[in-house]
């Protein structure tokens, strides 16, 4: 059976979204060291931790209830999951996750 509702999170920012946005402004610095790793390792950044604390309190004001939790393995999104402290989060790794996000309209 098919979800009625599904809640989609995006993870907050990496050091790779960083990079990019820096590497456009001019600035190689950050975009020469991230760019050898494999997307997947990239962390987040301060501000991407707390952009994943802020929605994880914004979804519980909200008062949202959930029956299940999914993750894909990139680092990034386990932080945010972990960062976004729902209440009864028991997490499921999905890897097909991120190709399915990339379907998204936007």
């Amino acid at each position: 059976m098919l979800p009625k509702n599904l809640v989609y999170v995006r993870h907050g920012q990496s050091l790779r979204n960083l990079a990019g946005k820096r590497a456009f402004e001019g600035d190689m610095s950050l975009f020469e060291q991230i760019i050898t790793k494999p997307t997947m390792h990239a962390p987040l950044t301060p501000k991407g931790e707390d952009q994943a604390r802020i929605t994880g309190r914004w979804l519980e004001e909200q008062g949202f209830k959930f029956e299940r939790f999914y993750v894909s393995s990139y680092v990034r999104a386990m932080q945010t999951a972990s960062l976004l402290d729902l209440t009864g989060a028991r997490w499921y790794v999905e890897n097909n996750i991120r190709i399915a996000a990339n379907l998204l309209p936007m």
